[in-house]
Formats: structure tokens, sequence, C-alpha cells
């Protein structure tokens, strides 16, 4: 089960690769030695790199050749453990482990196995802002940084007030610069008129009309300015930062909304249908496909089977679900398997409700027993979606609200 043997390093063939827009097929040994790569990052590579579902044994066969080496001496037994269920890999019907190409887990994990670059690089941080001289009087952004929700028991009630004076370049009464200091932090001793007069600063005095001065000649004038703008500068400069990731943000955001606009212009010319294969195996006696755009089924058997890959020529993409799994309900199994058919950009069940959430879009919403081909959208009720859980979604139809299973929905629009 060599690289060789089965790949080659364009993508052509494999179905993973392609999907998920890998450049070149990976290989195992490649990722071997990286910091940081677990058993369980081992086992996705092996899995991009053969391009289709495989076997436990085969994912063990694979790595013990790479030179994989598992501490319990079992390479079987590892994989088990190291996998447990968890995204993006899943058990298909047939009891192979395949990947869900859908999964934002792969997306991470091709990157942490350096598959791919990050899709946004981290910003270099901004530049530190520039400390004021001495002589340059404190600003309302340095004010309330410096004071902002902070305790200043250890902050002399002087200086305090001397940096709201030297903000608002005024003279203030005593109960409007206490006013001023309340309002940022409770964290602190109020203090009042007849306190001033005990103060050992000359920074500030009561002048004839009972207001607080600032002496912009005092010696402890710089003092106390370099004294706030210690206080500011790690705010500050947080600030900073914060402001650049929010741009980031944004510009990232502008980059996703182009990229499933993009995409969603290309499923849109999309022709699509589902097959099924009886047994599932390399030779089926019997094929069945379904023909998404004009709603009609077809089915081969025995002699007519070779007619299959013309038909199939007609078609660009095995069509996806909503839900982006398959739900089995037989007797008390009721269960949900990852499937990969769903493209990168095509929306998913949550992704639509949550729009139409934030969006206050209505919705018109199919529930319960699959609807007729005729007419798909013929039972819908439009309503509004109030919450989006993980299982469960509160919508408001006919002026009555309603809790259902997501699983339970069998086609959701805008309305």
């Amino acid at each position: 089960m060599s690289r060789g043997a089965d790949i080659d390093l364009g993508t052509t063939g494999n179905r993973y690769c392609e999907r998920v827009g890998l450049a070149s097929v990976p290989c195992v040994e490649d990722v071997l030695d990286r910091d940081e790569v677990s058993l369980f990052h081992l086992m996705v590579v092996a899995l991009l790199e053969r391009g289709r579902p495989m076997t436990v044994e085969q994912i063990a066969e694979r790595l013990t050749e790479a030179g994989a080496v598992a501490r319990s001496g079992d390479m079987v037994l590892a994989l088990k453990r190291a996998w447990h269920g968890r995204e993006p890999v899943f058990r298909d019907p047939r009891g192979g482990l395949g990947l869900n190409l859908s999964s934002s887990e792969l997306d991470r994990m091709m990157w942490h196995a350096g598959l791919r670059p990050p899709r946004f690089q981290p910003p270099e941080p901004p530049p530190e802002p520039a400390q004021p001289g001495d002589e340059v009087p404190l600003t309302e952004n340095e004010l309330t940084a410096a004071f902002y929700d902070r305790s200043l028991y250890g902050f002399s009630a002087h200086r305090q007030a001397a940096a709201v004076l030297d903000v608002r370049l005024r003279p203030m009464r005593v109960d409007e610069v206490e006013g001023v200091l309340a309002g940022m932090t409770r964290y602190r001793s109020p203090f009042a008129a007849d306190r001033v007069r005990f103060w050992r600063s000359t920074l500030v005095a009561l002048d004839g009309d009972g207001r607080l001065t600032l002496d912009r000649n005092s010696p402890d004038l710089g003092v106390m300015r370099r004294a706030v703008r210690k206080l500011a500068r790690p705010v500050l400069i947080q600030q900073a930062r914060h402001e650049q990731w929010l741009k980031l943000r944004e510009e990232r955001d502008a980059v996703l909304a182009e990229e499933r606009q993009r995409q969603a212009q290309e499923i849109a010319h999309l022709r699509r249908a589902v097959i099924r294969a009886v047994p599932e195996t390399e030779a089926p006696g019997a094929i069945a496909l379904v023909a998404i755009g004009t709603r009609s089924i077809r089915t081969f058997v025995g002699g007519e089977l070779a007619g299959v890959v013309g038909v199939l020529a007609e078609f660009d993409v095995l069509y996806g679900v909503l839900h982006h799994c398959v739900r089995l309900r037989w007797g008390f199994r009721d269960e949900m398997f990852p499937v990969d058919w769903a493209l990168p950009g095509e929306p998913s069940l949550y992704e639509t409700l949550q729009g139409a959430q934030e969006a206050g879009v209505p919705v018109d919403l199919v529930v319960g027993l699959a609807p007729g081909w005729a007419d798909p959208w013929s039972r819908a009720r439009r309503g509004s979606v109030l919450k989006v859980e993980p299982w469960q979604v509160t919508v408001r139809l006919d002026d009555e609200v309603w809790r259902f299973d997501r699983r339970d929905i069998q086609a959701v629009r805008l309305a």
C-alpha cells in the first residue's frame, strides 16, 4: 500500500483532494515528523492520500509502512482510540472510515498538518502609541483608559482631580469633578470640598468661587501626567490591537462572503443526481439514479448497466443533502451519518436558519414527512426563526411558537 503504487503528485482521480482544493496529494511520510502532529492527524492524512474510505486495518498498514509507531504496539487499537468518533472521520455503512469533507475540523487539521497555509495570516502587532511629553496635557482617551473600572485607592485624590481638570481645561466645582470620577469607577474613595485644603500638593486649589483649579506651573504637573499615562498605556495598546483585529475580521468576512457568493453561483448551474447501487460492490446488479433537476428516477438492471456511464456523463455532481448527513430511522434506531456530498459554498440547514434569524428574514419550512416531488413546497409553512440550537430550532408560525427537531426539517428557503 505504498504511495507510489496508488497515487501521483497530482490530484486527478483523488476525490478527497479535488474536493478540498489541495494542489497535490499529501504524503504521510512528509507529515510524520512535524511537531504536534498526532496519530489522528496521520489518520486524516492517510485518508486524504488515498482519496477514498479505508478500513482501519488499511490505515494502520499505511502508517506503519511510513514509519509511525504505536506506543501500545497495536496500531489498529491505537487508531481506534485516537479517532473515538471525532470529526472529520466517520464510519460508512460498510465499516470503512471516510472523511466528512464539509467539516470545518478538516480544514483546521489540514492547516495543522502543513497541507495548506492558513487562510488568513495573523497581523503584525500594531505600533505602540507614542508617549507624549510631560508638557502635553492629558486627553479624554488617556483619562478613560487610566481610570475606567480601575481601583484608584492607591492613586491620590489630588492627582485624580488634577487629571480631570487637565483634560477639561477649565475650573470645575468639586461635585462636578467627583461626578466625573464616580462615573468612571466605583473603586475609589470620594472626596468633598472641605478636604481639599488638606491636600499637600500645589497641583489643585480652590478659587474664590469654590471651584477646583489646576496650577499649570506646579512642578507636580508632569509627575501626575506620567503617572496617569503609565496606567493608560497597557489599555491603549490593547485597544489598538482590538481595533486591528476588528478591521482584519471585516476584511476576512468580506473575502469569505465573496467566496460563498462565487461558490453559490457555480453550484446553481450544476446538474445533480443521487445514485444507489445494489449490492455495494465493484459489480452491482442494479443501479437507481435520481435526477434532481427533473425529479425523475431511472433504474438499470442486468444488461442495462452498460448505459449508466453515458447517463452519468450528463450530470456534474452527485447531489448532497440539506443537513450534510443522512438520517437512518429503522425501528428504535435514529442515527445521523455524515456525508461529503455537499459542495463548498452550499448552505447547510444551520447556516440558512442562523442567517434568517440574524437578518430577521422569514423562512418557508417543510417539516415532517418528505413532500411529493411534483410540488416540494406544497406543505411549506412561513414563519420567523426565533432561536437556533445544536439540534433544535424555535420558530413562530401563525402567531404560535413551535420547537422542531432540526432533523425533521425536510426543506427550508428564505421567503
